[in-house]
């Protein structure tokens, strides 16, 4: 039988210092057909020119962005540029196993969006350690994790970008990425939820990079410069309320969404109610009680029960004019 094309779709920004090493982890992959598609944010460094003899040397395709588009939308378009029937997401300075794709492919046909275990960190010292502090996440996704997960979903993501590959025909309803989201693999994993089932791999297929110019940290370090009415979660909840609202608007035009979820997604706008007077902190606090089950990051009932009483011991207000 033809094995179908790969894509790697490998997001880029300033990374030169750790990129070559995870090139040379991608071209080592042991499944073929395979493609390298990379989209570069405008980077300033010399990443472009390291593209770019790749490009000629290795099959791979690289393309620039004229202007910054941030984490999102850039991995937006490198994933627009593939053409594999699946499509496994990249960041720009981690290590991958050389068989990591072809584990994925092997455990994923069956499913719209396969992910694998991501305990697996490399300290900036280049000490390879394993992360336990999420152990109660894996265990969930042993669990339950290959299965129509809509509804956790929906409340939160635990399902990490650099560890998931999904099918291409989720184009259809996963592109474009909403604007108000500020990462990009929730929602493709909730987009391939309500598409059908996502598969778990508890192998560790890839080794975490930490550093203080990563992606993500990049990502928080510019988000706590952000003017105040940005940084809405540090200085009260009912401005944590006014993120979370965005967010489930932005989930809300999944239109694929059942009633069920439909009304999973009503309780938690509820549960991040707006209003601090204190008829709405009860009903929120009834919503909390609810929701609180579809939070994979809480473990037992003392953290479900404090998440749920949040809204009564909220401080702060929240008036129009902060909206």
């Amino acid at each position: 039988m033809t094995r179908p094309l790969v894509s790697i779709a490998l997001a880029t920004h300033n990374g030169l210092p750790h990129l070559t090493a995870q090139l040379e982890t991608l071209f080592a992959q042991t499944w073929a057909p395979l493609e390298i598609v990379v989209s570069d944010d405008a980077s300033s460094d010399g990443t472009w020119d390291l593209l770019r003899k790749h490009a000629s040397a290795n099959k791979l395709r690289a393309y620039r962005n004229p202007h910054r588009l941030g984490l999102v939308k850039n991995f937006e378009k490198a994933i627009a540029r593939c053409k594999g029937e699946y499509i496994a997401l990249c960041d720009q300075d981690d290590l991958w196993r050389p068989t990591k794709i072809e584990v994925l492919v092997a455990n994923g046909s069956q499913a719209e969006l396969v992910y694998c275990n991501d305990q697996e960190y490399l300290s900036p010292s280049e000490q390879v350690s394993l992360e336990t502090r999420y152990s109660h996440i894996v265990k969930f996704a042993l669990r339950h994790g290959s299965m129509r997960l809509t509804k956790h979903l929906l409340a939160e993501n635990w399902i990490v970008s650099h560890t998931l590959m999904f099918k291409r025909h989720l184009f259809r309803w996963a592109l474009p990425i909403p604007q108000d989201l500020r990462y990009h693999d929730g929602w493709i994993a909730l987009v391939a939820s309500a598409c059908g089932e996502i598969r778990f791999v508890n192998k560790r297929l890839q080794t975490y990079r930490q550093h203080v110019a990563s992606y993500t940290a990049v990502a928080r370090t510019e988000f706590d410069a952000a003017p105040r009415q940005y940084r809405p979660w540090r200085r009260n909840w009912f401005e944590r309320c006014a993120a979370e609202q965005k967010r489930l608007d932005a989930l809300s035009r999944l239109t694929l969404l059942n009633v069920s979820e439909l009304s999973m997604l009503s309780k938690l706008r509820r549960y991040y109610s707006l209003n601090p007077r204190p008829p709405a902190r009860i009903r929120a606090t009834a919503a909390g009680l609810q929701v609180a089950p579809y939070f994979v990051s809480l473990g037992g009932l003392g953290h479900r029960l404090r998440f749920a009483l949040r809204p009564l011991a909220a401080t702060g207000r929240w008036t129009a004019t902060e909206g």
